[in-house]
């Protein structure tokens, strides 16, 4: 009869498996991080978009002199457009505040809209 000597430890075909399995959940798990760290990068710019967006319709609602017009600035990353329209209405006008920036090689953008009371310029008696 034949003696089988029993082994201790792991053979290589299981270490590789195992390294093998290993590897492929770490690549998992930084897929996953780099997808949450866009994530977070798209909803900071979003935030910071839509802050520079309310300031420039509040800054447009405040002047005293309004004039249906179409503003283009730069404000750091972002291209800024606020356009004042007329509307069918009298006396109301339309604000259209626009930030797009660039990211991940692809233009994102934010709108917002609101109305505003323009007084006539000459109030006839």
């Amino acid at each position: 009869m034949f003696k089988t000597k029993k082994t201790i430890g792991f053979t290589m075909v299981e270490i590789i498996v195992a390294l093998t399995v290993l590897s492929i959940s770490i690549l998992a798990i930084f897929a996953a991080l780099r997808t949450c760290s866009q994530a977070a990068r798209y909803c900071e710019m979003l935030t910071k978009a839509q802050l520079l967006a309310e300031t420039l319709l509040n800054e447009t609602m405040l002047k005293q002199t309004i004039a249906y017009q179409t503003i283009k600035t730069q404000k750091g990353p972002f291209h800024c457009q606020v356009q004042i329209t007329p509307t069918e209405i009298e006396n109301l006008g339309a604000v259209c505040v626009q930030i797009s920036w660039q990211e991940q090689k692809a233009g994102k953008n934010y709108q917002l809209y609101s109305l505003l009371y323009t007084p006539p310029l000459f109030e006839g008696k």
